[in-house]
């Protein structure tokens, strides 16, 4: 059941929203309860989409709110969640691109005796919102792109940052001369198998190899 707003508390964060204030308690908790992705000033996140990578791995898609300012691809976010009522933080990589649409996409390998993963795994389902940190990292592709041609490696689930490097390119026309070397301990554990695959194909200056 949606909770109704009182009037006044709506009333008050209108005025607020519009003149760019800081909400009284009473009104930034009922806009809360109607949208939960909502705050004044911390980044939060619904999870809009979860996709089955392989037999222990998914990817988390992600749609946040006003504050989150983007990323460059190869950086990393900071997912908070709530577990048996504790706050717990972990770091992720973005598999996504940078997207207009300002969604962006974590893949997570379940961990055995992992706390989070496991529960990210298990218990987080699409309409779920998630708290977010500020995008970090200078694992990112040099901009202006040097001369010459670009090595791609990677190894298990270290391909997330990799693989928003090469989904930017992509998305750019930018695939020119880029070689990606990926290991994984069977064909059926390669994360994005198929995506890299069809990447290959219809990219004819990408060379993958998959050991």
């Amino acid at each position: 059941m949606t909770p109704t707003l009182p009037m006044s508390a709506l009333r008050r964060a209108t005025r607020a929203l519009s003149r760019g204030l800081f909400l009284d308690r009473q009104a930034a908790f009922w806009i809360g309860q109607v949208d939960p992705t909502w705050s004044p000033r911390e980044v939060r996140a619904r999870v809009v989409e979860i996709i089955d990578e392989t037999p222990d791995t998914r990817t988390f898609v992600l749609q946040p709110n006003h504050h989150w300012r983007g990323h460059r691809a190869g950086q990393h976010t900071t997912i908070e969640v709530e577990i048996d009522g504790v706050r717990v933080r972990r770091c992720y990589s973005i598999s996504s691109a940078p997207s207009p649409a300002r969604r962006l996409a974590i893949t997570v390998k379940r961990v055995p005796d992992g706390r989070v993963s496991s529960w990210l795994h298990d218990e987080l389902c699409p309409g779920d919102v998630v708290g977010l940190g500020a995008a970090a990292g200078d694992f990112v592709l040099p901009e202006p792109r040097p001369a010459g041609g670009l090595l791609l490696l990677s190894g298990g689930s270290g391909i997330t940052p990799v693989m928003s490097m090469l989904r930017d390119l992509d998305a750019r026309g930018a695939v020119d001369d880029v070689v990606f070397v990926h290991h994984a301990r069977s064909r059926d554990h390669v994360i994005f198998g198929a995506e890299l695959e069809a990447i290959a194909a219809r990219r004819p200056g990408l060379r993958l190899l998959i050991r």
